[in-house]
């Protein structure tokens, strides 16, 4: 956990946004919404989310921004001025009101090859809802940022269903980077079967072994298996791409409740010969967890 009291001090973190409100001033502002939940609105209703589904959306993942000590960072004039945020995810509506003059670039692979999908179409409402989270603006409309100053690249890597091709992390790297981004996000990650889940037993906290007996367990897990990581190599080709920058991926842990993380965070746990980060601690594993029961 982040003492942010503190953390918002440091030197090293730039120059903060001039001009900007008092914390109480943020918090009074009654045309700003500061939960996250017209970007539900727009990006669900576009792909055809039912009225309920985008309600319970709303109602359980509100992000309060003021919960969090945002209106505090942007009092501190820390707003996201001057960073580029690459996002890899599903798309962009290039139309939304709270995001259309947010994109400083945008890049599609495979995805856009594959089919008739241009790189600022997101038929499925999680791109776009991602990019809002990180810097939806703060214009009196909707919601708003964590980063509201903050630019987008957008690397459409995922298609309508939500399929997110993780292979192509390490090109589109390598495009944020030469882009400039200082953050690169990754709201996704590789799932386990439940059969690998049942074959894992944790031997201390954190650390677990696969059952012996489990057959081809292994395989079932594939390439995204932690040894497979290794084999395939894919992990010195993001080192590769993300080159000397200083830009940091942001991954999800992943959404199984599992007590270990799945690709691409477990690059947080990939080390040198020497003992060092393979990525020289440019990484952090982002966890989430429920306030509310669903009993």
């Amino acid at each position: 956990v982040i003492d942010y009291m503190n953390f918002l001090i440091d030197d090293n973190l730039g120059t903060p946004t001039l001009g900007v409100l008092t914390e109480n001033e943020y918090n009074l502002k009654d045309t700003i919404d500061l939960t996250q939940g017209a970007i539900y609105d727009s990006a669900g209703i576009d792909v055809g989310y039912s009225e309920g589904t985008i309600n319970f959306l709303k109602n359980h993942y509100g992000d309060e921004l003021v919960d969090l000590g945002i209106t505090r960072a942007w009092a501190d004039g820390w707003t996201g001025k001057g960073v580029k945020v690459a996002v890899f995810d599903t798309g962009f509506d290039a139309n939304h009101d709270d995001l259309k003059n947010q994109i400083a670039g945008s890049n599609c692979l495979s995805v856009c090859l594959a089919s008739d999908e241009t790189i600022l179409l997101d038929q499925n409402g999680h791109g776009t809802h991602v990019a809002g989270i990180i810097s939806a603006e703060l214009n009196d409309v909707g919601t708003t940022g964590v980063a509201p100053d903050a630019k987008l690249l957008i690397g459409k890597i995922g298609d309508q269903f939500g399929s997110i091709r993780l292979n192509e992390l390490p090109a589109m790297t390598s495009w944020a980077v030469d882009e400039g981004a200082s953050v690169i996000n990754l709201s996704a990650n590789s799932e386990v079967s439940t059969e690998y889940i049942e074959a894992l037993t944790e031997i201390e906290p954190g650390l677990f072994i696969v059952d012996s007996d489990a057959g081809d367990i292994n395989a079932e897990w594939g390439k995204y298996g932690f040894n497979n990581i290794l084999k395939t190599g894919i992990h010195t080709s993001y080192v590769s791409a993300v080159g000397n920058s200083e830009a940091i991926l942001v991954a999800s842990a992943g959404n199984q409740g599992l007590g270990f993380s799945t690709f691409p965070a477990q690059y947080a746990a990939l080390e040198e010969e020497d003992g060092s980060h393979l990525l020289g601690g440019k990484i952090l594993v982002v966890g989430a967890y429920d306030t509310v029961s669903y009993t």
